[in-house]
Protein backbone atom coordinates (compact mmCIF):
# COMPACT_ATOMS: atom_id res chain seq x y z
CA UNK A 1 0.00 0.00 0.00
CA UNK A 2 1.32 3.49 -0.76
CA UNK A 3 2.19 5.73 2.15
CA UNK A 4 1.87 9.48 2.40
CA UNK A 5 5.53 10.20 1.84
CA UNK A 6 6.39 12.18 -1.29
CA UNK A 7 7.99 10.12 -4.07
CA UNK A 8 10.91 12.08 -5.44
CA UNK A 9 12.84 11.77 -8.66
CA UNK A 10 16.60 11.86 -8.97
CA UNK A 11 17.09 15.61 -8.80
CA UNK A 12 20.69 15.25 -9.99
CA UNK A 13 19.21 14.21 -13.35
CA UNK A 14 16.97 17.29 -13.35
CA UNK A 15 19.87 19.59 -12.45
CA UNK A 16 21.98 18.05 -15.19
CA UNK A 17 19.19 18.58 -17.71
CA UNK A 18 18.68 22.17 -16.60
CA UNK A 19 22.34 23.07 -16.97
CA UNK A 20 23.28 21.07 -20.05
CA UNK A 21 23.50 22.86 -23.42
CA UNK A 22 23.67 26.19 -21.62
CA UNK A 23 20.09 26.03 -20.41
CA UNK A 24 18.78 25.32 -23.90
CA UNK A 25 15.02 25.91 -23.88
CA UNK A 26 14.73 22.61 -25.72
CA UNK A 27 15.10 20.88 -22.35
CA UNK A 28 12.65 23.07 -20.46
CA UNK A 29 9.55 21.00 -21.39
CA UNK A 30 11.45 17.81 -20.47
CA UNK A 31 12.39 19.16 -17.05
CA UNK A 32 8.85 20.45 -16.52
CA UNK A 33 7.39 17.06 -17.45
CA UNK A 34 9.80 15.26 -15.09
CA UNK A 35 8.71 17.48 -12.22
CA UNK A 36 5.02 17.16 -13.08
CA UNK A 37 5.32 13.41 -13.41
CA UNK A 38 6.79 13.15 -9.93
CA UNK A 39 3.96 15.33 -8.61
CA UNK A 40 1.33 13.30 -10.46
CA UNK A 41 2.63 9.98 -9.17
CA UNK A 42 2.58 11.34 -5.65
CA UNK A 43 -1.02 12.48 -6.00
CA UNK A 44 -2.09 9.19 -7.55
CA UNK A 45 -0.25 7.09 -4.98
CA UNK A 46 -2.13 8.82 -2.18
CA UNK A 47 -5.42 7.78 -3.74
CA UNK A 48 -4.81 4.24 -4.91
CA UNK A 49 -2.35 1.38 -4.74
CA UNK A 50 -2.51 0.95 -8.50
CA UNK A 51 -0.88 4.31 -9.16
CA UNK A 52 0.73 3.10 -12.38
CA UNK A 53 -2.69 3.17 -14.01
CA UNK A 54 -3.72 6.61 -12.78
CA UNK A 55 -0.37 8.42 -13.00
CA UNK A 56 -0.64 9.21 -16.73
CA UNK A 57 -4.09 10.73 -16.28
CA UNK A 58 -2.89 12.72 -13.27
CA UNK A 59 0.05 14.07 -15.25
CA UNK A 60 -2.15 15.20 -18.14
CA UNK A 61 -4.41 16.95 -15.65
CA UNK A 62 -1.36 18.50 -14.01
CA UNK A 63 -0.17 19.91 -17.31
CA UNK A 64 -3.54 21.57 -17.79
CA UNK A 65 -3.79 22.94 -14.27
CA UNK A 66 -0.20 23.82 -13.37
CA UNK A 67 1.40 24.56 -16.73
CA UNK A 68 -1.58 26.19 -18.43
CA UNK A 69 -1.64 23.62 -21.23
CA UNK A 70 -5.16 23.74 -22.56
CA UNK A 71 -5.10 20.53 -24.59
CA UNK A 72 -2.76 18.12 -22.79
CA UNK A 73 -3.20 14.82 -24.59
CA UNK A 74 -2.35 11.64 -22.74
CA UNK A 75 -0.44 9.30 -25.03
CA UNK A 76 2.90 10.79 -23.97
CA UNK A 77 2.08 10.25 -20.31
CA UNK A 78 1.11 6.62 -20.86
CA UNK A 79 4.26 6.02 -22.92
CA UNK A 80 6.45 7.51 -20.18
CA UNK A 81 4.70 5.55 -17.44
CA UNK A 82 4.69 2.10 -19.04
CA UNK A 83 7.78 2.25 -21.23
CA UNK A 84 8.66 -0.29 -23.88
CA UNK A 85 6.73 -0.77 -27.13
CA UNK A 86 2.97 -0.54 -26.69
CA UNK A 87 -0.16 -0.40 -28.82
CA UNK A 88 -2.46 2.02 -27.00
CA UNK A 89 -6.19 2.29 -27.55
CA UNK A 90 -8.03 5.44 -26.43
CA UNK A 91 -11.79 5.37 -25.95
CA UNK A 92 -14.51 7.65 -24.65
CA UNK A 93 -14.81 8.49 -20.96
CA UNK A 94 -11.04 8.26 -20.39
CA UNK A 95 -10.88 4.52 -21.06
CA UNK A 96 -7.37 3.51 -22.17
CA UNK A 97 -6.03 0.04 -22.98
CA UNK A 98 -2.25 -0.36 -23.10
CA UNK A 99 -1.20 -3.49 -25.00
CA UNK A 100 2.52 -4.33 -24.60
CA UNK A 101 3.93 -5.64 -27.87
CA UNK A 102 6.33 -8.57 -27.74
CA UNK A 103 8.67 -7.34 -30.45
CA UNK A 104 11.73 -9.51 -30.99
CA UNK A 105 14.93 -7.89 -29.79
CA UNK A 106 16.60 -8.25 -33.18
CA UNK A 107 13.80 -6.20 -34.76
CA UNK A 108 14.20 -3.48 -32.14
CA UNK A 109 17.96 -3.39 -32.71
CA UNK A 110 17.43 -2.85 -36.43
CA UNK A 111 14.75 -0.21 -35.85
CA UNK A 112 16.87 1.68 -33.33
CA UNK A 113 19.85 1.61 -35.68
CA UNK A 114 17.86 2.93 -38.63
CA UNK A 115 15.92 5.72 -36.94
CA UNK A 116 17.41 9.22 -36.88
CA UNK A 117 16.20 11.89 -34.45
CA UNK A 118 16.61 15.47 -35.66
CA UNK A 119 15.96 18.72 -33.77
CA UNK A 120 14.84 21.51 -36.11
CA UNK A 121 16.00 24.26 -33.70
CA UNK A 122 12.56 25.82 -33.97
CA UNK A 123 9.78 25.90 -31.41
CA UNK A 124 6.03 26.33 -31.51
CA UNK A 125 3.07 26.58 -29.17
CA UNK A 126 1.58 23.12 -29.55
CA UNK A 127 -1.65 24.03 -27.73
CA UNK A 128 -2.67 26.34 -30.59
CA UNK A 129 -2.11 23.65 -33.21
CA UNK A 130 -4.05 21.09 -31.19
CA UNK A 131 -6.83 23.63 -30.70
CA UNK A 132 -7.13 24.02 -34.48
CA UNK A 133 -7.25 20.24 -34.88
CA UNK A 134 -10.02 20.00 -32.28
CA UNK A 135 -11.98 22.77 -33.96
CA UNK A 136 -11.68 21.02 -37.31
CA UNK A 137 -13.28 17.93 -35.78
CA UNK A 138 -16.00 19.96 -34.07
CA UNK A 139 -16.72 21.74 -37.36
CA UNK A 140 -16.86 18.32 -39.07
CA UNK A 141 -14.25 19.12 -41.68
CA UNK A 142 -14.09 15.94 -43.73
CA UNK A 143 -10.46 16.34 -44.78
CA UNK A 144 -9.21 16.58 -41.20
CA UNK A 145 -11.44 13.79 -39.89
CA UNK A 146 -10.44 11.41 -42.68
CA UNK A 147 -6.77 12.18 -42.01
CA UNK A 148 -7.26 11.19 -38.36
CA UNK A 149 -8.86 7.90 -39.42
CA UNK A 150 -5.88 7.26 -41.67
CA UNK A 151 -3.48 7.92 -38.78
CA UNK A 152 -5.34 5.31 -36.75
CA UNK A 153 -4.85 2.92 -39.66
CA UNK A 154 -1.16 3.86 -39.69
CA UNK A 155 -0.83 2.72 -36.07
CA UNK A 156 -2.29 -0.66 -37.04
CA UNK A 157 0.15 -0.97 -39.94
CA UNK A 158 3.04 -0.07 -37.66
CA UNK A 159 2.02 -2.69 -35.10
CA UNK A 160 1.87 -5.41 -37.73
CA UNK A 161 5.22 -4.45 -39.25
CA UNK A 162 6.94 -4.52 -35.84
CA UNK A 163 5.47 -7.84 -34.76
CA UNK A 164 6.13 -9.53 -38.11
CA UNK A 165 9.66 -8.16 -38.42
CA UNK A 166 8.92 -6.20 -41.58
CA UNK A 167 11.14 -3.35 -40.42
CA UNK A 168 11.92 -2.32 -43.99
CA UNK A 169 8.29 -1.14 -44.28
CA UNK A 170 8.56 1.33 -41.38
CA UNK A 171 9.82 4.18 -43.56
CA UNK A 172 6.91 3.94 -45.99
CA UNK A 173 4.45 3.72 -43.10
CA UNK A 174 5.95 6.84 -41.53
CA UNK A 175 5.77 8.66 -44.87
CA UNK A 176 2.09 7.72 -45.17
CA UNK A 177 1.47 9.17 -41.69
CA UNK A 178 3.43 12.34 -42.46
CA UNK A 179 1.24 13.07 -45.48
CA UNK A 180 -1.93 12.45 -43.49
CA UNK A 181 -0.87 14.53 -40.51
CA UNK A 182 -0.30 17.54 -42.75
CA UNK A 183 -4.02 17.43 -43.62
CA UNK A 184 -5.22 17.61 -40.02
CA UNK A 185 -4.63 21.33 -39.45
CA UNK A 186 -2.70 24.34 -40.68
CA UNK A 187 0.54 24.89 -38.78
CA UNK A 188 1.47 21.22 -38.37
CA UNK A 189 3.92 21.61 -41.22
CA UNK A 190 5.59 24.67 -42.69
CA UNK A 191 8.18 25.60 -45.32
CA UNK A 192 11.12 24.66 -43.07
CA UNK A 193 9.70 21.28 -42.08
CA UNK A 194 8.77 20.47 -45.67
CA UNK A 195 12.28 21.40 -46.84
CA UNK A 196 13.94 19.30 -44.14
CA UNK A 197 11.69 16.35 -44.93
CA UNK A 198 12.26 16.42 -48.68
CA UNK A 199 16.03 16.82 -48.31
CA UNK A 200 16.14 13.87 -45.93
CA UNK A 201 14.13 11.80 -48.41
CA UNK A 202 16.45 12.67 -51.27
CA UNK A 203 19.44 11.71 -49.10
CA UNK A 204 18.05 8.22 -48.51
CA UNK A 205 15.40 8.34 -45.79
CA UNK A 206 12.32 6.36 -46.79
CA UNK A 207 9.99 8.26 -44.49
CA UNK A 208 9.68 10.29 -41.33
CA UNK A 209 7.38 12.09 -38.94
CA UNK A 210 6.96 15.30 -37.00
CA UNK A 211 6.97 14.74 -33.27
CA UNK A 212 4.14 16.02 -31.12
CA UNK A 213 1.73 18.57 -32.51
CA UNK A 214 4.11 19.63 -35.29
CA UNK A 215 5.13 23.12 -36.31
CA UNK A 216 8.70 22.62 -35.07
CA UNK A 217 10.61 20.68 -32.46
CA UNK A 218 11.81 17.18 -33.36
CA UNK A 219 11.51 15.06 -36.47
CA UNK A 220 12.27 11.36 -36.87
CA UNK A 221 13.47 9.68 -40.06
CA UNK A 222 13.80 6.04 -41.05
CA UNK A 223 17.12 5.54 -42.84
CA UNK A 224 17.78 1.98 -44.04
CA UNK A 225 21.29 0.60 -44.31
CA UNK A 226 23.96 3.29 -44.26
CA UNK A 227 21.57 6.02 -45.44
CA UNK A 228 21.60 7.51 -41.94
CA UNK A 229 25.06 8.98 -42.46
CA UNK A 230 24.13 10.66 -45.73
CA UNK A 231 20.97 12.06 -44.16
CA UNK A 232 22.92 13.34 -41.14
CA UNK A 233 25.36 15.12 -43.43
CA UNK A 234 22.56 16.82 -45.36
CA UNK A 235 20.59 17.84 -42.25
CA UNK A 236 23.68 19.27 -40.53
CA UNK A 237 23.54 22.25 -42.89
CA UNK A 238 19.92 23.15 -42.17
CA UNK A 239 20.35 24.84 -38.79
CA UNK A 240 19.33 21.98 -36.51
CA UNK A 241 21.20 18.99 -35.12
CA UNK A 242 20.83 15.24 -34.82
CA UNK A 243 20.14 14.01 -31.30
CA UNK A 244 21.43 10.69 -29.88
CA UNK A 245 18.78 8.47 -28.28
CA UNK A 246 18.15 4.94 -27.06
CA UNK A 247 15.05 2.80 -26.73
CA UNK A 248 14.06 2.02 -23.16
CA UNK A 249 12.27 -1.11 -22.07
CA UNK A 250 10.99 0.26 -18.78
CA UNK A 251 8.79 3.15 -17.80
CA UNK A 252 8.62 5.57 -14.92
CA UNK A 253 10.65 4.67 -11.83
CA UNK A 254 10.51 6.66 -8.60
CA UNK A 255 12.15 6.32 -5.22
CA UNK A 256 12.43 8.31 -2.02
CA UNK A 257 15.60 10.04 -0.81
Amino acid sequence: MPDNSTPRLDYSIIRQAEHSRGGDRLLAPIVRRIRLLGWAVNQASRRTATWSLSAPRSLADAERQRAAVAHAVRQDQYAATFGGVNYMEFYKEDKVIVNPLRVKQQYLFELENNLLLYYTATSRESARIIEVQSRNVTDKKEKSIEAMHQLKHQAQLMKEALLMGRIHEIGEILDFGFRQKQKMADGISNALIDDVYERARKAGATGGKISGAGGGGFMTFYCPGIAKYRVMEVLSGLGGHCQPYQFTGHGLTTWTV
